[in-house]
């Protein structure tokens, strides 16, 4: 506030202290230009829209679109807005004692001023008396009178210049104080535009915080996708093992029928040796005594020995080709198993690439947290710092002007935040793409893997045919067996000395169906095991398939609520257009003010040419009194004149006074109900300030339980991830089954080997007997 107004007065200041205060009016015979003065040369309440009264103009700049995204920002900007109305209510009622003591001191100056002309004018009025009297000594005391009245003039006329002088200042003052006003109002817009762009930050702030919530959910529907891949995998794993088990199953159970029946023909066969054995032992006791009967037998064991040893070498031949065979379908199915182990090798790089992407990602995430953390720093940082401006704010002038050029100092920080965020679109420009392409590689990862599945199926079509082949030719060399096991067994009912070797082989047979019955006990116990083990697979199947549920379940919430997030942001955008539109508002607001201050100084130079004016009426009237003054009246008429002329002068006087005044009282009406009016819409403006900001921490609330559920989410999915990496049965399983089928293949190929071992024992030994 300028100090000029209280302690800068001149000495001479006596009248016209106050806008309202009327100006004297002198009584002598020669009017003093004070006494012609009209009240409407100082309008001061013209000055209200600009002074000091009006020094809380920020209530009326303040921009709609100071925002922010934390409570700590709401409170600080309550005590913001709380300050601003002390400040307003402390200026006002400064103004208005000011106004109180200079609408006193004029209405003091105008009583003292009153009482003065009101005893000039008694004491004329005695003299006048005394002149009417006295007639004779009329000249000289005439003389003297216009002399003093004369010195009056001079001393009203130094009266009228001072008064001149203080109006003078006193348009100084005005001007200063417009050009003041101007300045703050300036300042004031300039800090209205800070607001604005730190409202444009604030929003584009949370779209950064929207983007990364929608990358974050991209990201969690990328990794939903590789635990789908993932699942599908290991549910078709389960599928081949669940096919490989039933066939298996039915493996073991003609294995059994065939085991029964081969014991059930095995000890039909010994029954029938036996006997053939006794016919045989009857039948060469007949030959003994019957030679021709012998040479007979002998003709006919020499046709069923050539017959025996045509069919041994068909039986070779086919034997070998059998082997032969078997050995291209065990390298084939040992082939098939190396791929198998390769794409089981390349499931597990790819689960390990998804493991390090998920690790990536929680990296990531971790990032984005300590990135955040470090924001909230900056932010408390910022609320330190708009703490520190704020007591500055509440000292004097000059630390005022330090806050305004603070503010300076923080739109070009706001500056370089706007510039940081447009480096902030770019950098998510380029997320976004370099995302674009990541999906495109998944895609083309995706086919790689249903190429490969294709594959997988294809090798699995091929494995079972191979073990389908393969289990056709192991019955084909059983039933081979069993033909040679009976041609052995008609071998040995024909020959005598190998009964030993026949209870040795029957020793041999018992061992094998031992072994026999403990493999079947094994497979069985094995049977159980897998069964068991393929419940439990199946358990962790549905488990799995739920888990899967809940996961698209919440992927689509998470839509949902990324749909009512870009909602909220197309709200905000709406409410910073409005704010902008207010913000123009405003500034048209301030436009009409600086057309009201064009018209306060049209107004301002108009009165002046009214106030010159009168002083020209005032002047020519001060002459007539002059003419009139130096004819002496010689009688009452001269009098009544004089008093007709003044009463004249006061009424005129007074009826511009009163106008003056009425006029001085609506314009102030009409500003404060115009500020009245700016208060309320600024009130209005704060309240939905205040419900903008409550439900942006609502939402960042609800952002940060999103966040704190995805990354539980993450954690689940984690554990079930090295859950699973842990658990290798299934690829154990099939190891197993291969490693059973590769040793049945070779115990075949022994039994064979040992078969054609017998064989051309038997073939010596007829050989022997033969030769014998």
């Amino acid at each position: 506030m300028d100090d000029r107004r209280r302690n800068d007065y001149p000495t001479a200041y006596t009248t016209a202290a106050h806008p309202h205060a009327a100006p004297p009016i002198t009584t002598s015979p020669e009017p003093t230009r004070a006494g012609g003065r009209f009240p409407g040369e100082v309008h001061r309440d013209w000055s209200y829209a600009d002074g000091p009264g009006f020094t809380a103009m920020p209530h009326q700049t303040i921009s709609p679109s100071f925002v922010t995204g934390t409570a700590a920002d709401v409170r600080l900007y309550h005590a913001e807005i709380a300050r601003l109305r002390h400040l307003l209510a402390s200026t006002q009622s400064a103004c208005a004692q000011q106004v109180t003591a200079l609408r006193q001191r004029g209405e003091q100056a105008f009583v003292q001023q009153r009482n003065l002309l009101s005893g000039q004018i008694e004491s004329l009025q005695q003299k006048l008396t005394s002149l009417q009297r006295e007639n004779q000594q009329s000249q000289q005391s005439h003389a003297q009178e216009i002399v003093g009245v004369r010195n009056q003039l001079s001393q009203a006329r130094r009266c009228a210049e001072t008064a001149n002088r203080q109006i003078v200042d006193l348009k100084q003052e005005l001007a200063n104080v417009a050009t003041a006003a101007s300045t703050e109002q300036q300042e004031l817009q300039r800090s209205c535009e800070s607001i604005v762009t730190r409202h444009h930050a604030t929003i584009a702030e949370h779209l950064a915080t929207i983007e990364n919530l929608q990358k974050r959910v991209d990201d969690q529907e990328q990794i939903l996708k590789h635990w789908r891949a993932a699942q599908e995998q290991a549910v078709q794993l389960s599928e081949w093992y669940e096919s490989e088990h039933e066939r298996d199953r039915a493996r073991f159970a003609e294995l059994s029928e065939d085991f029964a029946q081969f014991r059930s023909r095995t000890n039909e066969e010994l029954t029938l040796c036996d006997d053939e054995i006794a016919t045989l032992e009857a039948t060469a006791g007949i030959l003994a005594t019957d030679h021709e009967t012998v040479e007979l037998i002998n003709a006919d064991l020499d046709h069923l020995n050539a017959k025996l040893e045509s069919e041994l070498q068909s039986l070779q031949v086919d034997l070998e080709s059998v082997v032969a065979q078997s050995t291209r379908d065990g390298q084939e199915a040992q082939r098939v198993i190396e791929r198998l182990r390769g794409e089981l090798h390349e499931a597990r790089v790819r689960l390990g690439a998804v493991s390090e992407e998920k690790q990536s990602l929680i990296e990531t995430v971790a990032n984005l947290k300590e990135t955040a953390d470090d924001f909230d720093a900056s932010l408390f940082a910022k609320d330190q710092e708009i703490d520190a401006t704020k007591r500055l704010v509440a000292e004097t002038q000059r630390q005022l002007e330090q806050l305004r050029r603070e503010n300076a100092g923080l739109a070009s920080q706001n500056d370089q935040m706007r510039n940081r965020v447009r480096d902030v679109n770019n950098e998510v420009e380029r997320l976004q793409s370099e995302l674009a392409d990541a999906k495109n590689r998944v895609e083309q990862a995706e086919a790689a893997v249903d190429e490969r599945e294709h594959q997988l199926r294809e090798i699995q079509s091929a494995a079972r045919a191979a073990d389908a082949n393969a289990l056709l030719r192991a019955s084909e060399a059983e039933q081979q067996y069993a033909v040679e096991l009976e041609r052995l067994e008609a071998e040995l009912a024909e020959q005598k000395e190998s009964q030993d070797h026949r209870s040795n082989h029957e020793a041999a047979a018992q061992t094998r169906i031992a072994e026999l019955e403990d493999a079947l006990a094994e497979s069985r116990r094995a049977v159980s095991a897998s069964s068991a083990e393929n419940d439990r697979l199946q358990q962790t199947i549905d488990q799995l398939g739920r888990r899967i549920a809940d996961l698209e379940m919440a992927a689509e919430t998470k839509a949902e609520q990324v749909t009512s997030l870009q909602a909220a942001l197309a709200d905000l955008q709406r409410e910073a257009s409005e704010n902008e539109q207010e913000n123009a508002l405003l500034t048209s607001d301030s436009l009409d003010r600086k057309q009201q201050l064009a018209e306060f100084a049209d107004r301002l130079a108009s009165a002046q040419h009214t106030i010159e004016q009168q002083q020209k009426s005032l002047d020519e009237k001060e002459q007539q009194l002059e003419s009139l003054q130096q004819s002496p009246p010689e009688n009452e008429s001269g009098t009544q004149t004089l008093e007709a002329v003044r009463a004249e002068l006061e009424t005129e006087f007074q009826a511009r006074w009163s106008a003056q005044v009425r006029e001085s009282e609506q314009h102030q009406l009409t500003l404060r109900e115009r500020h009245h009016q700016n208060e309320l819409n600024l009130q209005r403006t704060i309240d939905g300030l205040q419900r903008q900001i409550q439900e942006l921490v609502d939402q960042r609330a609800s952002f940060e339980s999103q966040q704190a559920e995805a990354t539980e989410q993450i954690r689940a999915l984690q554990t079930e991830v090295d859950h699973w990496a842990q658990h290798k049965r299934p690829i154990d399983e099939v190891n197993r089954l291969s490693a059973e089928l590769s040793r049945r293949i070779g115990q075949h190929a022994r039994e064979r080997e040992a078969l054609l071992w017998r064989i051309e024992q038997l073939q010596t030994v007829r050989n022997l007997a033969r030769a014998a």
